[in-house]
């Protein structure tokens, strides 16, 4: 369980995070790129800043999530729960 856990500039790259608790992470300026992050928990986590290319948030919940200043332009977030999330 990685809820709260502060996870700030981690390298999460290609990293497998089917199914992970982490609401309310700090993940600010993590790279994700290519992490498989498919139905994870991730509501009120903060992403600013992330490097999210290619990284697969399908059916992922990110409700509440802070994506502010991300690379996401590549993401999947095919089913995934947005509501209330902040982007630019």
């Amino acid at each position: 369980d990685l809820s709260r856990a502060n996870l700030q500039g981690a390298n999460l790259s290609l990293a497998t995070l089917v199914d992970s608790q982490m609401a309310d992470a700090t993940l600010v300026a993590a790279d994700l790129s290519g992490a498989n992050l498919m139905n994870a928990k991730l509501m009120n986590a903060n992403l600013q800043k992330g490097i999210l290319l290619f990284t697969d948030f399908a059916m992922a919940n990110l409700k509440g999530a802070d994506l502010r200043q991300t690379q996401l332009q590549t993401a999947n977030f095919l089913g995934a729960e947005l509501s209330g999330a902040k982007r630019d």
